[in-house]
């Protein structure tokens, strides 16, 4: 379980950064196709950072994560229209 408040990423039309070492919950609405998320600051090596996001309308977005962190670099089938969670973990 995580705890802490959500960081608000807003509403996303475009490529945008997720900043890990912000914290482990973030919200964000996805308002365009274009949009494509990005982590940054990852933990160092050896480190686990789990995260959870609520996005909403992710389904908006043509490729929101990239391949490589989601399950069998297949895409994430998010709603058009509602809110989904997405977690996950980081290691590096």
């Amino acid at each position: 379980m995580l705890v802490g408040v959500a960081q608000p990423l807003g509403s996303k039309s475009a490529a945008f950064d997720i900043d890990l070492s912000a914290g482990h919950v973030f919200t964000l609405t996805v308002t365009g196709a274009s949009a494509a998320a990005t982590f940054i600051n990852k933990p160092s090596s050896g480190t686990v950072h789990p995260f959870s996001i609520k996005v909403t309308n992710g389904g908006v977005a043509t490729s929101l994560f990239p391949a490589a962190t989601t399950p069998g670099n297949a895409a994430l089938n998010l709603s058009v229209s509602g809110t989904d969670w997405v977690h996950g973990l980081i290691i590096d």
